[in-house]
């Protein structure tokens, strides 16, 4: 349960660290981002202290499941609700969710 919240936290701060452009449109998630969530998803997985192997497929699954899930318009809209402190919106919470369980690493 920790690794999901640190990872949702992950998703979330990551994508906050690039640069977002104000207007957007239905793009696919820029690859940098994509980086940024991996590299979070990672973080997180090893403080969590999972094995690097079990960290590595988790987060490789991550950041595939995250491209083919979610829209750049989603990445923005839950940074945008993290930056205020507050939950994704409902429909966005689900899809992470769903990310989290798909993707949890082996124990």
């Amino acid at each position: 349960m920790q690794f999901r919240r640190s990872l949702a936290r992950s998703l979330a701060a990551a994508a906050m660290l690039t640069a977002i452009a104000a207007a957007a449109e239905a793009d696919p998630i820029p690859q940098d981002w994509l980086n940024n969530i991996r590299s979070g998803c990672v973080d997180a997985c090893k403080q969590a202290q999972f094995s690097p192997q079990s960290c590595e497929t988790a987060c490789t699954c991550v950041e595939q499941q995250t491209a083919a899930s979610l829209s750049k318009e989603e990445v923005m809209a839950a940074n945008a609700a993290n930056a205020k402190k507050q939950p994704p919106p409902p429909a966005i919470a689900a899809k992470t969710e769903a990310i989290q369980d798909r993707c949890a690493p082996a124990q």
